[in-house]
């Protein structure tokens, strides 16, 4: 069984919206933390719990996706704890509730696996493999690209490195960067606490955690959190659609 982690506690200000982001309709029957909710509703027998990651005010999203989308006895709302920061503190935050294993998605992106596998099912066929930490990954050499991104140094199907938004002169080779992530709930305060301080450009050394860590490619992965990434989703879309 798996419980979800839905980090959504951040103010959105790159849409700047008078509203949180997440349920910001971008097709006529999909907003943005839909497109991760489809990878928790194709396959729900695998759901022990949901958690949304929230702040004071954004209240309308926990109650979005209890009213509309998932049943609601599966879904927790809980605030973000003040004494942690950035994204890694967001998915700290719900420490107490941690399940046995967990998975990552950022509700304001899309992303798609291959051969139309569940998300849900390569997560756990990689936790009963005896993986302790587990990363959805889409290849991508561009430094351009992966000083933006969560980058990963994937070799075989090991992840080797990590780093949050590496700087451009950093020496290590990249190979690939994060679209979620899993981890089982005994080892998930290490993995996290490492990952903040990646996050607060410190030196952060993965092979510390004396952990498994594995990873599988997704087929894509697109951050919708601005207004020109969902017009060229949107244009993309379209295209599809019509042609």
């Amino acid at each position: 069984m798996l419980t979800y982690i839905l980090p959504s506690a951040g103010q959105g200000s790159r849409l700047g919206l008078p509203y949180p982001k997440e349920i910001h309709r971008v097709l006529p029957n999909s907003s943005l933390i839909d497109f991760s909710l489809k990878h928790l509703v194709e396959n729900m027998d695998a759901i022990e719990s949901v958690i949304i990651v929230i702040s004071p005010g954004k209240e309308i999203v926990v109650d979005y996706v209890q009213r509309e989308r998932l049943n609601s006895s599966l879904v927790n709302g809980i605030y973000f704890n003040e004494l942690y920061s950035e994204w890694p503190g967001s998915i700290r935050s719900a420490e107490k509730y941690f399940g046995k294993f967990n998975i990552v998605l950022l509700p304001d992106s899309v992303l798609t696996t291959k051969r139309k596998e569940k998300l849900s099912e390569k997560f756990i066929q990689e936790f009963e493999a005896g993986a302790d930490l587990v990363f959805a990954y889409v290849e991508e050499i561009d430094r351009n690209k992966l000083i933006k991104l969560g980058a990963l140094n994937i070799v075989g199907s090991n992840v080797i490195d990590f780093c949050d938004k590496p700087h451009s002169e950093d020496p290590r080779k990249f190979n690939a960067f994060w679209g979620a992530f899993g981890f089982k709930g005994e080892c998930g305060s290490k993995i996290l606490e490492l990952m903040g301080k990646s996050v607060e450009r410190k030196e952060v050394d993965l092979s510390s955690l004396n952990l498994k860590i594995s990873a599988f490619p997704l087929d894509t992965y697109k951050d919708l959190g601005t207004w020109p990434s969902i017009a060229n989703f949107l244009s993309a879309k379209n295209l599809i659609q019509r042609f």
